[in-house]
């Protein structure tokens, strides 16, 4: 119950549920907004959406090793603004390569937000680090099922351009909960 009162994990919880529901509606959906928005075959969608899979693979790779010491806050705003940048990529995108391009750049974006949540909260929570966790988990699950489902509900209705909409009004609300997060890490760095 202490846990649930806490800005911070919650501002955590926050991001996690967002960033869990983008990558499964990316992951679930794009080849379908490629096809029918864009003309794309089924065929080079799944390609692209493989080079999504390698650009958070390629990021994680280089964010373990070469950007072993950038701030941690920064990489979480660079991994933001790269999803927001393949999110608009994607949607200029006129063809095969430039989506393939988009999705790539989000990807890359995707690989950061999780490591460095978890790494936060191991770091903040450490007593009661595995409740943290798994809350966070739980909280990230949700956001996965819930936000993907009302995605599937909204494309029935509206269409599959929806997926840019709800794209973007989660990265809207991650790039507002990054100052808030600023604050309370720096806060809760000066009562350590």
């Amino acid at each position: 119950v202490k846990l649930l009162n806490n800005q911070l994990i919650l501002l955590f919880a926050a991001i996690l549920f967002l960033q869990s529901s983008l990558e499964a509606i990316i992951h679930n959906w794009v080849t379908t907004f490629m096809a029918d928005a864009k003309g794309i075959s089924p065929e080079n969608a799944l390609y692209a959406l493989s080079l999504n899979v390698a650009g958070m693979a390629i990021m994680r790779l280089i964010s373990g090793s070469v950007f072993r010491k950038a701030s941690p806050l920064h990489w979480l705003i660079l991994s933001v603004l790269l999803m927001l940048a393949g999110t608009v990529a994607l949607q200029l995108a006129d063809g095969f390569i430039m989506a393939s391009i988009a999705l790539f750049v989000q990807g890359a974006g995707m690989a950061g937000v999780f490591p460095i949540m978890l790494g936060f909260t191991g770091e903040r929570f450490q007593h009661i680090s595995g409740t943290a966790f798994s809350f966070l988990f739980v909280c990230a699950l949700l956001g996965n099922m819930l936000i993907n489902y009302l995605l599937g509900f909204l494309i029935e209705k509206a269409g599959i351009q929806q997926l840019l909409t709800v794209t973007y009004i989660e990265l809207a609300i991650m790039l507002l909960l990054l100052p808030l997060i600023y604050r309370k890490l720096n806060q809760s760095l000066k009562t350590i």
